[in-house]
Order: structure tokens, then sequence, then C-alpha cells
């Protein structure tokens, strides 16, 4: 297995939407396709956590699940399940309509043995390189079920890195999540304008 594997989560409950925002429609497709298009680019072994939207292996039990707990089950099914578990896990929220596989690649072809998140103005830890003690951290931290903050579980043993271009007039960060019907429209009329 890769030293990396990634994890698509489409298991949240859009409720900022007002409906299931990863089947909106995005320039005809799915919000949630265009992720899985561009997390299939990248030849890693991919998982699922949530209803399964994708052909990719199926983690049980986290449809409905906040980001942590998705995060900590998921890595515990791949733990038990795979020979050999990978030394970390690209996450990549499903609502994630401008994520390119070039950022992802990046993010983790990263060198060394630590997360890597990145930082648009604020940490996404919903699109970054999750090293095993931050999954095995987030395992912990998800059993207490007051607990639901997923940057906790990424800890000291972190990269952040920025890029100017995401702070240009214009420019859409690839980290823009779609939470409202608002955050859709605008990535429809920026794709219209270009």
């Amino acid at each position: 297995m890769s030293s990396c594997a990634a994890l698509i989560l489409t298991g949240g409950s859009s409720t900022r939407f007002g409906r299931d925002k990863l089947l909106a429609r995005l320039h005809g497709v799915r919000v949630v396709d265009h992720v899985i298009s561009v997390v299939s680019s990248l030849g890693l072994k991919t998982y699922e956590a949530g209803p399964g939207y994708s052909d990719f292996s199926q983690i049980p039990n986290t449809e409905g699940s906040n980001p942590l707990r998705a995060i900590a089950t998921a890595w515990s099914a791949m733990c038990e399940s795979e020979v050999r578990a990978p030394r970390s896990l690209v996450v990549i929220s499903g609502d994630l309509a401008n994520i390119d596989a070039d950022t992802l690649r990046f993010m983790i072809g990263f060198p060394g043995e630590f997360s890597v998140a990145p930082n648009d103005g604020s940490l996404q830890p919903l699109c970054a390189r999750w090293a095993s003690d931050a999954l095995w951290r987030a395992v912990a931290i998800a059993r207490n079920p007051k607990v639901s903050a997923v940057r906790v579980a990424l800890g000291a043993n972190l990269v952040t890195w920025r890029d100017s271009r995401w702070r240009e007039p214009g420019v859409i960060s690839p980290f823009f999540d779609v939470d409202t019907i608002e955050d859709l429209e605008l990535l429809s009329q920026v794709e219209e304008d270009r």
C-alpha cells in the first residue's frame, strides 16, 4: 500500500445549505463528483466516509458523523482491514468544489512525516495530509462525545502553508467549501467570468 491513502468525507448534515449540498449541481455535475474526480486522478487507495456517493471503499457507520468522528472511524477501520496501514491520510471534504489535483499532490508529496494543512486565511483541516500521530489522536479524542474540534487532533506536529495567490482579488482558494447556496452561486459566477 502507498504511504498515503485518501479519505473523502461525505456524511455531513448540510444544515446551512438546507439540503444535501454534495448533490447540488455546479457546471452540470454534483459538487461531490468534482471531488471524486480529482481524488481519483491521484491514484491513491481511497475511502469514503458517508452515504456512498462514490465507488471507493466505504467506511461503515459514518453517515451523519461529525468530521472528527468520521476521520477516527475511518482510520480505525483502515488499520484493522489493511495488512500495512498507510503512514498518512489525505482528508478531503466532499464540498470542496474548487479543489484541484496539483494542490493535493503538493500536499501529499510534502517532505517529512508530519501533518500538512493549508491556511488560506484559516486552517483547513478537512483538506489536509494527516500524519499517523494525528490520526491516532483523532481516535482518542473522538471517544469523548462532547469533543468535535478537528483542529485539536492535528496537534503540534504540523506544517501549515500559504500561497499568496489565494488572496488575490477574483481568485477563489482551492479550499473554498460550499456551505451555502451563496457559496455555490459564487463559484458558478467565477467560472462564468473566466
